[in-house]
Parts: C-alpha cells; structure tokens; sequence
C-alpha cells in the first residue's frame, strides 16, 4: 500500500526558501562586478631612507596604481647610466636606451620599504631605501587589505546543522502526477569539512561529508530518512579577479546515499561529477562573505544523457576569525535534486542552517 501524506504548506515552504536563496546568490555575484568599478580616493608618497638618494642619475616621476587594488603600484622613474643594473629583490628591473624604468611594488601594509640597488661597470654595488605609503580617505578599504589574516595551508572544519527537507516520490517519470509517497522531516546534520593547498595559494583541494545524525521531527509516524553525503573537488582562484574579492573554480566528485526506516522508499545513492564556483568578499578583522552553487549530473552508470537527472545547490555564508586564530562559519544551504528511473522518480529538497569551528 502506497504511502502518501500532502503538506502544501511544506511545499509552498520549500519553494519560498529556494526563491530567497536564488535571489541571495544573484545578489552576491552582482555585487562582484559593481564593486570591481568602485574608485577609491587614496594617495600615495615614496620618499628615500634618511631623505637622500646615493644613486647618482636616479630619480622618479610618478607612482601609479597598476590595479584597481590600493596596495599595488608601479613607480616610474629614469636613470641615467644606462650601462649600470638596477636590481630591487633579487630582480633586475630592464632599463630602456632613453633610461626610464617601471619599478611594480606590492604593499604588504600601509608604509613600507624596499631596498634598490645599482651595480655599475665594475660590480659596485650602491643601494637606496625607498618608503612608500598610502592612504584612502576612508581608512575602511585599506583595513581590509591590510588586516587580511594568514591563511592556513590546510584547514579541518567540523560543525552541526538543522535540516528540513521535503521528498517526493513518483510512480513513473512523470513528476506532474500524484506522489505515491511525500515525507517532510527535521533533523539535525553533522559536517565535516577539509581544505589543503596545493604547492601554493592559488590551487587547492578539498571535500565535505554530511550525516543525519538524528531525525528531530517527521510527516510519516514511525519512519525516518537520513542521508550520507559527501563530494571531493580540485580548483583554483581566478588570478582576474583581484583582493578583496576571491573567485574559487573547482571540479570533482559527489555521492549521496538515503537511508529509511525498513526501506520502504528511498532513491538509495546518487553520485556523478560537479562544478563548483565560489565567491568570497573579505572584509575587514578576518571577516568575509561568501556565495557558491553546484551543479552535478547524476550517473546511471555511465550515461549522462538524461540532463533532468542533476542534484543543483547554492548557498551563502560568513566567517569570523577568532582570537585563537580559529574561524567560526554561518551557512546557509539549499539542495535540489531530480532523478528519474525506469519505473520510478524522485524529488529532494533540503535547507541546511550550519554552524562550524576550524581546528
């Protein structure tokens, strides 16, 4: 005998929290772009170490953003012995026939020195001290950069959550007829998260696995689902896109697995491939804002070609670094996931509040 209960207000539920989700994520990546035009009042000075310049010929016209980011500059400047080297940080920096020269300098904080250094005709080395210093009207801008906080090589992040989902199942691939099964349930959620770089900040791995670790509430007296899921990825940060803002594209692997009372229902495990974008705003204090989707085919077997079979996801989050140098994370995540079989198929939706500590 079909098991069958109808929770229209579950659903419409469901279909609003998809709706303010979708819109969240919208907003977050129009923001990217909108922020990347913003112009930021600042100036900047570079004076010499002990206000004298011992490199004979050298002087400096002009210092230039060489980005929309206040603390990456290029100084412009000539020298007249063109036969002598300029080196600054184990670089040589080309020196035209006319003597002008671009000389890039990223700051780390809001003043800073570097040391130049001319070797001429016959190996001598003489060297300047050169202080550079910048400021914006608001202060707000290069707090943020200058305050970013170091980030670990790797990172191992546990947390709790609370899940509802609603699930549906079909009799046949049409979804448009009456479920002979409709299960809502509240329950709360262990994760586990772990990130590592990969020879460097700009590529990285990671993974995730979700549990349902006990059912708080269910729509079926006496039967409960729980899922087990987890996905491993590969990725890199988009060298285009300049600090504050972050854009993390990554590829990899997803399995899902559902588990009922006596087994009376369930799609059993879902898996395939999955692209993962994520954007990060990083603010001021070791805080930032982050946006991500998910998009992942679902294998029946090897054959992709039933697009409808896909598990979509998005969700936004904020993160805070504690004194500790430990960072605590708020997320909020929706899943969506359609899969149709031969005789059967099945429809999930699920709403995640997560809370979690990095170790």
């Amino acid at each position: 005998m079909p098991v069958s209960t109808g929770h229209r207000t579950s659903e419409s539920y469901f279909k609003k929290a998809r709706g303010l989700l979708t819109c969240a994520i919208i907003l977050v990546g129009t923001l990217l772009p909108l922020s990347t035009q913003a112009r930021t009042l600042f100036e900047a000075t570079v004076t010499f170490a002990g206000d004298s310049n011992p490199i004979e010929g050298l002087t400096f016209e002009r210092l230039k953003l060489r980005s929309r980011n206040p603390n990456e500059f290029t100084l412009f400047g000539k020298y007249s012995k063109t036969t002598h080297i300029l080196v600054m940080s184990g670089t040589r920096i080309p020196v035209n026939p006319e003597g002008a020269f671009e000389l890039p300098l990223d700051l780390t904080k809001k003043k800073e020195a570097f040391t130049l250094r001319s070797i001429d005709d016959f190996g001598r080395v003489t060297k300047v001290m050169l202080q550079v210093s910048v400021a914006d009207l608001s202060g707000r801008l290069l707090d943020s950069i200058f305050e970013r906080p170091e980030r670990k090589k790797w990172a191992l992040t546990p947390g709790v959550g609370y899940s509802i989902f609603s699930y549906k199942e079909f009799p046949r691939i049409d979804v448009l007829i009456k479920p002979t099964v409709s299960i809502a349930e509240n329950a709360l959620v262990g994760k586990i998260a772990v990130r590592r770089e990969l020879g460097g900040p700009k590529w990285m791995a990671g993974g995730n696995i979700n549990y349902t670790l006990f059912p708080v509430s269910t729509s079926i007296r006496g039967v409960y689902a729980r899922f087990l899921s987890g996905n491993f990825r590969v990725g890199f940060n988009a060298p285009q896109v300049k600090y504050p803002w972050q854009l993390s594209l990554s590829a990899g692997a997803y399995y899902n697995a559902m588990y009922v009372t006596g087994r009376r229902f369930g799609f059993h495990t879902a898996y395939g491939p999955q692209l993962f974008p994520v954007i990060t705003k990083f603010r001021s204090r070791g805080r930032s804002t982050f946006g991500y989707g998910k998009l992942s085919p679902i294998l029946e077997g090897l054959d992709l070609r039933n697009a409808s079979n896909r598990e979509l996801a998005g969700g936004i989050g904020w993160s805070w670094v504690l004194a500790n140098k430990q960072t605590i994370t708020l997320t909020f995540d929706f899943t969506d996931l359609t899969l149709r079989r031969v005789t059967k198929s099945y429809r999930l939706y699920q709403f995640i509040t997560g809370l979690s500590l990095s170790l």
